[in-house]
């Protein structure tokens, strides 16, 4: 989700900027790569903030980055700068997994056709508490010690703050980097660059500005509906003290109309208890 700030305060911690670094694949390739100890030839980008609708009913999910590679494993790289409540994080992961898996099979395809995936949050924050860089979690079985169910998923959390584990030593510069520090080595200085290179770009802050202006647009109507939830619950409890009708229009200084829709709404609502 996009935290918005004036342009100029804007680091790679800001989603919006992040999400523009990832989008050059070789910086993306690379952090890949160096993080999992894996090659990869080529990235597929699905849309950037893509959002995955499992279910009519169900929570869509709004990814910041999600890749794909020539073997078909699935890549969702977040970044995460808020400090959530107790389990909320590992929870989030879990439903990000069931999402991408309910996304990846059709109807009668067999499970076998799965996608490997790997959830990735990147956070400023340390998620566990063990001052490690990074936290790899699989499943395993808890009564044999290193049988894993091999089912093909992994969350991994990076903590920028993390003094403990061996990583690449472009991944310890590139956590660095986010937590502050100045970039060291060839891809972090290529990371930085490509900062600076967005920031730059006058096309990038008019969109960055235009999704400002859409999100807030959003949330204003959102305090509008917010508004008019709380005057429809004022009135119907003057309705119910037995208020008259201009009083409380001038009481709760609301319209003729949101008056009406009110007494119809409390009317409903009791005779739907009276029947009950």
């Amino acid at each position: 989700m996009i935290n918005f700030k004036p342009w100029e305060e804007l680091t790679i911690q800001d989603d919006f900027i992040f999400q523009h670094v990832m989008r050059n694949p070789e910086i993306c390739k690379h952090f890949l790569e160096k993080l999992l100890d894996l090659k990869i030839t080529r990235l597929e980008y699905l849309q950037l903030e893509k959002t995955f609708e499992p279910h009519l009913r169900s929570k869509g999910v709004r990814f910041d980055l999600y890749v794909e590679d020539e073997h078909g494993t699935a890549y969702d790289v977040e970044m995460q700068t808020t400090e959530p409540r107790p389990g909320a994080l590992a929870k989030r992961t879990r439903y990000y997994q069931s999402t991408i898996d309910t996304n990846a099979l059709q109807r009668g395809d067999d499970y076998t056709k799965l996608k490997n995936s790997f959830i990735i949050f990147v956070c400023t924050f340390d998620p566990f508490n063990e001052n490690r860089r990074v936290y790899t979690f699989r499943n395993r079985c808890v009564e044999s010690e290193g049988l894993e169910l091999n089912d093909g998923a992994t969350k991994i959390f990076l903590n920028v703050n993390g003094k403990f584990g061996n990583v690449d030593d472009d991944i310890k510069n590139f956590l660095l980097y986010i937590g502050g520090k100045n970039p060291v080595g060839n891809f972090v200085e290529r990371v930085a660059f490509e900062v600076d290179k967005v920031k730059r770009q006058e096309v990038t802050r008019v969109e960055y500005m235009k999704l400002f202006a859409d999100m807030s647009d959003i949330r204003r109507a959102g305090e509008q509906r917010g508004m008019l939830k709380k005057t429809l619950k004022v009135v119907k409890n003057l309705l119910r003290r037995g208020f008259s009708k201009e009083d409380v229009m001038a009481i709760a200084e609301c319209t003729e109309e949101l008056f009406f829709q009110a007494k119809r709404e409390l009317e409903m609502s009791t005779t739907a208890n009276a029947k009950g």
